[in-house]
């Protein structure tokens, strides 16, 4: 029976590590999996905006922060010439100086 109990503490002794490191890398991979669904498997793929603005809200949120979100969004639209931007994950901006831009975009 002693020696059982060596084998099997030498089997977790070996599987420590994988499992530790299995701790932090599924999370992670699961982390990388959503953000490039949540960027490229939505039907917002195809309105351009800032690369930050696909993956997270933290684009949007900080320009809203500094107070320049309204300026920031004219620069976005005169960039890149579209009506519709985006500007988060699932969040689209209009410009309003056009006259048919007065509808709300969201993807769910």
């Amino acid at each position: 029976m002693l020696a059982s109990d060596s084998t099997s503490s030498l089997l977790s002794a070996e599987l420590r590590p994988i499992f530790l490191l299995s701790l932090v890398f599924l999370p992670v991979c699961f982390l990388v999996v959503r953000s490039l669904r949540q960027a490229y498997g939505t039907t917002l793929r195809a309105v351009p905006g800032p690369v930050l603005a696909k993956f997270s809200r933290l684009w949007y949120l900080s320009n809203v922060y500094r107070g320049d979100f309204e300026k920031v969004n004219a620069r976005l639209h005169q960039h890149y010439g579209m009506n519709l931007v985006r500007v988060a994950v699932k969040d689209t901006a209009d410009d309003l100086s056009h006259p048919r831009s007065y509808r709300t975009y969201r993807s769910e």
